[in-house]
């Protein structure tokens, strides 16, 4: 069975701010599934995202 986590969790793991994580969403960094009103976020996508360090960067 696929893990699947909220916005919330999600940016709890790789230490981002909620808007930050859907500026990721948005521009196509972080996969995730509409279920409804939820966004959801696999475990895998997540980890994707921490190893690329596109998680966290600056301009």
């Amino acid at each position: 069975m696929i893990k699947l986590y909220t916005k919330k969790e999600a940016a709890e793991i790789l230490r981002i701010s909620l808007p930050t994580l859907d500026r990721r969403v948005s521009s196509g960094r972080l996969q995730s599934t509409k279920t409804g009103r939820r966004r959801l976020f696999t475990k895998e996508d997540i980890d994707l995202l921490n190893k690329s360090g596109d998680a966290r960067y600056y301009k």
